[in-house]
């Protein structure tokens, strides 16, 4: 297995790092990040910030983490535009949330329910 970089979505309300994503490059990172984000409707994703850690080479015996220094690979404005595309290109609004309760036996989706932001399920 060839170096790969662990990145992490920081919270930027929270001051704080989510669990460790590893990718071959930033663009894998900025797809998972998006990915994750997008799973979560309602979130305020401007809230969030993708965040380059470490190197991580699973090879080297001696020393399989080096210091790339943190850098922010994407901020929140950013995050929340390919957000709002990728759901855009999914069918699927910021607003509407699917449930598991909602599906056929097959399990497709029936219809989306629309959740009012705060409501709780």
């Amino acid at each position: 297995m060839s170096q790969v970089f662990l990145y992490s979505v920081r919270d930027d309300l929270a001051e704080q790092f989510g669990p460790p994503l590893l990718a071959v490059n930033d663009k894998v990172a900025v797809r998972q990040a998006v990915n994750l984000l997008s799973s979560s409707p309602g979130l305020d994703v401007t809230d969030y910030s993708l965040f380059k850690l470490c190197s991580w080479n699973p090879d080297s015996v001696d020393s399989p983490i080096s210091d790339v220094g943190v850098s922010l690979i994407s901020d929140g404005v950013s995050l929340s535009a390919l957000v709002s595309a990728f759901r855009a290109s999914h069918g699927v609004s910021d607003k509407t949330i699917f449930a598991n309760s909602n599906a056929s036996d097959d399990g497709s989706v029936k219809k989306p329910l629309n959740v009012r932001k705060g409501a709780r399920l």
